[in-house]
């Protein structure tokens, strides 16, 4: 029997605008989410919190129906056996291989979806983080230390600097269900393959396998908008190891009926 070929993997992009709960969408939205997706919203203290968590799901559950014939509101959740997020394999059993990660912070929302193998990502806000040197000091390894120091005292580009780092962290670790809880960042070192495309150099190896991943970073619009960092993690396919990450923008609310840009930067 011929091995399945795994599917590429895509992102969707969401940018939340903070609309208040008067939305008259929002309650559509909820509408999706089962019990406990419902009751962990109402939990919020802050409106924009809770519409994050509740656009932020609802999304997740929408883009999975675009890979099954699964309407989104009859989507159940479990944790796998590495505590990932992962589909109930009571209600979803011939789905097992439908793979997905969710991230969101403030003003975004990101799904990554791939069948047959492993992913992750993460996206923060620019102003998630302090460029301070004792931050950097608990996120970087020895040798992101050094380019570190090399940067100067530009406050914009510091910034930059430790969230693609961040993010590439976060995203390689919910990938492999490690968390930061077992893996702490400065234990994992990033390398520039090219403008957007990273390795692990370790010095921990997170991949049963022993083989490399795909490591993609991005920045997500331009000033005066926001501006996000993206970072996703994926397990290779054998057969086609030059693949390009699809990135899909669900909607720009700053300007309908075009896409944000996304960029690919060094550094």
């Amino acid at each position: 029997m011929s091995r399945k070929k795994p599917s590429p993997p895509q992102v969707q992009l969401l940018p939340v605008l903070h609309e208040g709960d008067e939305s008259p969408d929002l309650q559509a939205l909820i509408d999706l989410l089962d019990a406990e997706e419902r009751s962990r919203a109402a939990r919020f203290r802050f409106a924009r919190d809770r519409q994050l968590y509740v656009r932020a799901h609802a999304l997740l559950r929408q883009v999975l129906s675009q890979h099954a014939d699964v309407a989104p509101k009859d989507w159940r959740f479990e944790p796998s056996a590495d505590g990932k997020p992962a589909l109930c394999r009571r209600h979803h059993p011939a789905l097992h291989d439908l793979r997905f990660n969710l991230a969101h912070c403030q003003g975004m929302v990101a799904v990554v979806i791939a069948r047959g193998r492993e992913v992750g990502v993460d996206v923060e806000h620019l102003d998630a983080m302090k460029d301070t040197d004792e931050l950097a000091a608990t996120i970087l390894a020895p040798a992101e230390q050094a380019q570190w120091q090399r940067i100067g005292n530009d406050p914009l580009a510091r910034r930059h600097f430790l969230l693609k780092r961040w993010t590439l962290k976060e995203a390689a670790l919910k990938a492999y269900g490690s968390g930061l809880g077992r893996h702490a960042p400065d234990t994992l070192s990033f390398a520039q393959e090219g403008s957007e495309r990273w390795t692990l150099q370790g010095p921990v190896q997170l991949s049963p396998s022993g083989r490399p991943w795909h490591f993609v970073t991005a920045t997500l619009g331009h000033h005066p908008h926001p501006i996000h960092h993206i970072a996703v993690a994926i397990e290779p396919d054998e057969d086609n190891p030059a693949e390009e990450l699809q990135f899909v923008f669900a909607k720009n609310p700053f300007n309908p009926g075009q896409t944000l840009p996304v960029a690919h930067g060094e550094g």
